[in-house]
């Protein structure tokens, strides 16, 4: 028989490996310098140590540096992509990371959903089989069937999709967690008068706490049923032993033939939560697990980024992950910033005038430029050192119409304005 574990996840203890990798990124260059680092469990690294080893071409893949110009090793089967784009008055970065495997978003929903009517098949099957005698049991379960069906859906996308509880808590184990426990306390199952007997049931064993559990699921059908909570029918939730020789003695009579997968005959009542415990990453809360934390060196603040930046250190951080959870939990970072060029700057407009979103969109812009026009704006910056009023000069900026166009066009309207990268420096120089 299996150990009876079905009810209480916090009790799946066990012998758990653990691994931690930390991912340090400065900008080299036009590329990123990457700086891998980790200890831990050997099985659990060895698949990443052979693709740090190979994209590295490293000897210690525990220790290793490489600089990478445009996409990124993708060390735990996700991918990464960098990209520099260089001007003569400073430089626009983008960092873009999925550590993960892509997951499908509508595939988990379908998965955790198909799951879920299963369970609730074989549950309300199998209490049929128990209480069918009962009078008031197929009105109560048709009057609380969808409800519960919903409501199971909901509970364990709260989990699957860990972005739909809300804000990340501090312990990013417990995403999803406190907004399930709400949901419990809405439906009475709990009560938080309850936390300190709760509390101590995590130091009880087994039976203790399936004895907790089980007195609770007959004071709660009892009260839908609206029969003594004694009532001899309970009789198969009385304890651990009972529930699972009627569940094997229901599998016996036929049950759950109709559903998807129907459960072995020496199965328990565990076997219909299993797909979702293990799908949700449940039963594996204290199993085996690889941390990782990444760090990128910017030097400047962000324009956009989903991690936390530090103005002493000039990097951005994210907080350590499980790479291996599967749950809908992308651990997609990502970073835009921009770096001005001072030096060149100050040849050109007396001061650093073009930073953050400007620079960045300049930078852009100046990437696009065909070859003539590069040439053409280079010689318009440089025409700009010493000059008293450069804001003037770059509004009389244009690309002559006859390189701008091919001869089957028209030409360009003068009136159009200067381009582009010419606007975004006037409108940086007229800021002030």
């Amino acid at each position: 028989m299996r150990r009876f574990t079905w009810v209480v996840v916090p009790l799946l203890l066990g012998c758990s490996r653990t691994a931690d990798v930390s991912i340090r990124m400065r900008t080299e260059g036009a590329g990123l310098e990457r700086s891998l680092s980790s200890r831990g469990d050997d099985g659990l690294l060895a698949a990443i140590r052979g693709a740090v080893s190979e994209a590295y071409g490293a000897e210690d893949p525990d220790r290793a540096t490489a600089v990478f110009v445009a996409d990124l090793p993708g060390e735990f089967g996700g991918s990464g992509f960098q990209r520099g784009f260089e001007s003569e008055l400073g430089r626009a970065w983008v960092y873009s990371e999925r550590l993960q495997p892509a997951r499908s978003l509508s595939a988990t929903v379908s998965e955790v959903s198909a799951t879920c009517e299963r369970a609730c098949d074989l549950y309300a099957g199998w209490l049929r089989w128990e209480l069918d005698e009962l009078p008031q049991f197929e009105r109560a379960l048709d009057e609380i069937g969808p409800e519960l069906r919903g409501r199971s859906k909901d509970l364990a996308l709260l989990l699957a999709l860990p972005f739909a509880a809300g804000p990340s808590p501090q312990d990013e184990n417990l995403r999803g967690w406190p907004l399930v426990a709400h949901e419990l306390l809405e439906l009475g199952f709990v009560s938080l008068e309850e936390l300190p007997a709760l509390e101590r049931l995590t130091d009880q064993d087994d039976s203790e706490v399936a004895a907790w559990f089980l007195a609770r699921l007959r004071r709660l059908l009892a009260t839908e049923l609206e029969v003594a909570a004694d009532d001899p029918a309970f009789g198969f939730l009385r304890d651990g032993a009972s529930l699972v020789a009627s569940w094997r003695a229901w599998i016996a009579a036929g049950g759950g033939r109709d559903v998807p997968e129907p459960p072995a005959a020496d199965s328990d009542p565990s076997e219909a939560l299993e797909p979702l415990m293990h799908g949700l990453n449940l039963i594996e809360l204290w199993a085996d697990r690889t941390r990782v934390e990444v760090s990128l060196g910017t030097g400047v603040e962000p324009l956009l980024t989903n991690g936390e930046f530090d103005p002493v250190s000039g990097e951005v951080r994210w907080p350590q992950a499980e790479i291996e959870s599967r749950t809908y939990q992308p651990l997609y970072r990502y970073a835009y910033w921009a770096v001005p060029d001072e030096e060149a700057q100050y040849a050109c407009f007396g001061r650093v005038a073009l930073e953050r979103e400007r620079l960045f969109e300049y930078a852009l812009w100046r990437a696009g430029l065909e070859p003539w026009e590069a040439a053409e704006w280079n010689r318009c910056l440089a025409s700009l050192a010493g000059s008293e009023s450069p804001a003037f000069e770059l509004e009389r900026f244009r690309f002559p119409a006859a390189h701008q166009l091919p001869p089957d066009l028209e030409p360009a309207d003068e009136h159009q304005g200067p381009p582009r990268g010419a606007q975004l420096v006037i409108q940086a120089l007229k800021a002030d």
